[in-house]
This record gives structure tokens, sequence and C-alpha cells, in this order.
């Protein structure tokens, strides 16, 4: 090959390199599936909400999200992004507060550390939650005054928002 066409196949490889890095993360997260869309456009986002990660087959995993609306006394559940559930809740809600957290930037394979750096004044403390850590097994539960989090062998496998 000439200097020239190896300088050309060069650069295009570090183009596409460069470009790959940013597209990845430069990514915030998972996308709002279509019908998250919709009830976004007509809701807003949601007041607070919970994400479980639960097996599904035998091999794969469903994200499981709950969204709620608490002027509007709704509670949305979605299936993979999909739309499942729409119902009234009967509770007084009163006293809680909005999130300012998304949904979608939270994935089973966020890490701790990605965790953290979203809580940047409000440290992350793992907490001694019985029923929901378990050290021999990899279940670690971690709290800010904001969320949640459980991770399973270094996966986020639960996450809710708190007022």
């Amino acid at each position: 090959m000439t200097k020239k066409l190896k300088f050309i196949v060069f650069l295009a490889l570090a183009l596409f390199i460069v470009g790959a890095f940013f597209y990845f993360s430069g990514s915030s997260g998972l996308a709002l599936s279509e019908s998250q869309v919709e009830i976004v456009e007509s809701l807003g986002r949601p007041d607070q909400f919970t994400i479980s990660y639960l097996p599904q087959g035998e091999s794969n995993l469903g994200r499981h999200e709950i969204w709620f609306y608490l002027g509007a006394k709704q509670k949305i559940s979605f299936l993979n992004g999909e739309l499942i559930l729409s119902e009234e809740i009967e509770d007084d809600l009163s006293g809680r507060s909005s999130t300012d957290l998304k949904s979608e930037d939270f994935d089973f394979y966020v890490s701790l550390d990605e965790v953290d750096d979203m809580f940047e004044e409000d440290e992350l403390v793992l907490i001694d939650v019985p029923v929901f850590s378990d050290e021999e097994n990899g279940v670690e539960t971690y709290a800010s005054s904001k969320a949640l989090f459980i991770f399973e062998r270094g996966y986020l496998t639960y996450v809710e928002t708190l007022d």
C-alpha cells in the first residue's frame, strides 16, 4: 500500500473510533419507548418512579418501570418500555414531592461509580437492610436522599426514587 492510502485508512479508522467513543459515551442511558414518550408528552415526566429488572424467560431480564403522577393520582406500569397497566392511586400522596431524576438514566449496566457521580453533593451510603442486602451473593443496597439502589453482583437491579 502506498503511504497516501495507508494515511487515508488510518485517518478513517481514527475518525470511526472517535465517533464511536462520543456516540456511546454521550448517551445518557436508555431512550424512552414510543409509549413512554406519549405519556411524557401528555402528563409530563413522572413525579416518582421505580425500576426493577426481573427474570423473563430462562435467560432474559425484563425491565419493569412504575411511574407515579402524584397530582393526577396515576400509576403507570411498563414492561420493557411497553405500557402494561394504568391505574388510579387511592392513597393520599399530598406530602410527596417530585424527583429531578430521569428513569432513562438508570439501566442494568450502570455502575455504582456512575450512579455515585450523578449525586455530586448527595453521597451514596451503603445501608444494611437484611431483606435487600446479601454480601455473600453480591447484593448491596445504597441510598441517597433522592433514591434507593440495589446492586446485584455489580449490576443495578432496582431503583426507587424517594421524597
